[in-house]
């Protein structure tokens, strides 16, 4: 009876849970249920097997029957022992006591009873196969269900059973057309292009459907037509990151996702102008990626960016290129150069992605040239003639954008088809700055001149450039060497000038003084 009874509980529950186990093997292939819900009912169903093996099957080990259970079922079985059998059995083992317990006698007459009638039943007949027959029968049609469905269906049974081992492990169902492989990149800058294959095999449908799902915006999706199974969509640009994922006729994917990164781009630029020490100029600051400044100077431009880079660079349209000096978060990086001639610059960035900048602006570089001084010869203004050994006196007024050092008067003596030349140094000028100024008595005794020789004249400044050579030149004036008695008249013609421009001057006063006494004079009357 134990054997029986435990096997017939466990023919009971293994049908019963292969038929659950179907009913939830249709319903997952047709509905697909989700993941949790998978894993609530597979997890149900394993509690509810093991709480009913137990209960039907392993309490018959567990806890045998005893007599008075056996006596009950051979009294269900046979009707005729007319309940002798369970009295039999009650009796005989009921607890002993005082005054409630059954004399021997009764005891002897219930088994002597029950005895007399079992004789004549078949003891075959008293054990209970029919229950357990069925039970058997019930486990054979549920085998039978899913020999069946493994024949049918041997890949969606397998996918089946590890979906139900395995609810979240993602496990999918074979289906008509089948997603071979999607193509897609998984980072990109942003603004740059999107482009996605996807290869399908099996039952090709006339278009594929790309689905976007940024995020924590809506989904957007586009339907693009295949070629021998090979579907394509494009989009221009990409501005934020999402998750891509295909269907295709019953196929469809899990989510891709494709991060959508910034490019690297310069946040702000900054420049320290070294001049050259010659032109004792300070160091100057410059805002912005334009750069002007003397040729000759040392630039260390440093550039901010908007997020850390692997590299930086800047490619001169002239062709150079310096690489820049990273700082420790690689956030910004310093570039040094010399500014000898007239180029322009873009700063090259490349991340960490491997990603670069994009029409990154150009920056002009303008290296000034050091310019010739400024001189003016103020005094004498004009050409004069002179006495030999006559002193002539100059003032000059000169200036640089960096500074004069040396001022000098050059003169050229012409004496018929003779021609000499020579230079003298003008010391003690005053410096202000950037001009410079001062008066000289320029004697020309040494010269030994003579009546009828002509000098040319001027004045050169030179400034502390030291790779441009050249001095700068002030007008040219005119010197006539001639006699005494030459000059003597020259002097009184200039006087006898000069008296006619004053008595001219005398009468055009005393005739306009007329005029208004006449018009006072009229006014009166």
């Amino acid at each position: 009876m134990v054997v029986i009874g435990a096997a017939a509980g466990a023919f009971s529950v293994s049908g019963h849970a292969a038929l659950v186990l179907a009913a939830l093997f249709a319903a997952d292939r047709l509905t697909d249920l989700p993941a949790p819900l998978r894993a609530l009912a597979s997890a149900a169903l394993a509690v509810a097997t093991i709480a009913c093996l137990y209960a039907k099957s392993a309490v018959y080990v567990v806890r045998p029957p005893g007599a008075a259970a056996a006596a009950a079922a051979l009294e269900r079985k046979y009707p005729a022992l007319g309940g002798f059998a369970l009295s039999a059995a009650e009796l005989a083992f009921a607890p002993s006591a005082r005054s409630s317990a059954p004399s021997p006698q009764l005891v002897d007459m219930a088994v002597e009873e029950a005895s007399s009638r079992s004789a004549l039943l078949s003891a075959a007949g008293a054990v209970p196969l029919s229950g357990a027959l069925r039970q058997a029968v019930l486990a054979a049609v549920a085998t039978a269900v899913w020999v069946t469905a493994a024949g049918l269906f041997p890949a969606e049974s397998a996918v089946f059973l590890r979906r139900m081992a395995d609810p979240f492990g993602g496990a999918a169902y074979p289906t008509r057309t089948r997603i071979v492989a999607i193509d897609a990149p998984h980072l990109l800058p942003k603004d740059a292009p999107f482009a996605a294959k996807v290869l399908l095999e099996g039952a090709l449908p006339e278009e594929a459907e790309f689905r976007f799902r940024p995020d924590g915006g809506r989904t957007n999706s586009i339907r693009a037509g295949g070629n021998n199974g090979l579907y394509e969509c494009r989009l221009e640009r990409v501005g934020a990151s999402f998750s891509l994922s295909v269907e295709a006729g019953d196929a469809h994917s899990s989510g891709i996702r494709v991060e959508v990164v910034e490019r690297p781009a310069v946040t702000s630029l900054g420049a320290r102008v070294e001049y050259p020490s010659y032109c004792g100029a300070a160091p100057a600051t410059v805002s912005g990626g334009g750069i002007t400044a003397l040729a000759g100077s040392r630039v260390t431009l440093v550039a901010e960016f908007n997020k850390p880079v692997a590299s930086a660079r800047l490619d001169f349209a002239g062709g150079s290129e310096v690489e820049g000096r990273m700082t420790d978060d690689a956030s910004s990086a310093a570039f040094e150069f010399a500014l000898t001639s007239d180029d322009s610059y873009r700063v090259r960035l490349t991340d960490g992605h491997g990603f670069s900048d994009i029409d990154s602006p150009v920056y002009p570089v303008r290296a000034l040239a050091d310019a010739l001084p400024n001189v003016l010869l103020a005094k004498p203004s004009r050409d004069l003639t002179v006495v030999a050994g006559a002193v002539v006196p100059l003032e000059v007024e000169a200036s640089d954008d960096y500074g004069i050092v040396a001022l000098a008067v050059e003169y050229r003596v012409s004496r018929g088809s003779a021609t000499g030349q020579g230079r003298g140094s003008l010391e003690g000028f005053e410096s202000a700055g950037r001009a410079a100024r001062g008066s000289w008595k320029w004697g020309l005794g040494g010269l030994s001149l003579a009546p009828g020789d002509e000098i040319e004249f001027w004045v050169s400044a030179s400034d502390n450039c030291p790779y441009r050579g050249g001095e700068a030149r002030s007008a040219v004036r005119r010197l006539k060497v001639v006699t005494i008695a030459e000059k003597l008249a020259e002097i009184e013609q200039l006087k006898r000038a000069a008296q006619a421009v004053v008595q001219n001057a005398a009468r055009k006063q005393e005739a306009s003084m007329e005029s208004i006494a006449q018009a006072a004079g009229r006014a009166a009357r």
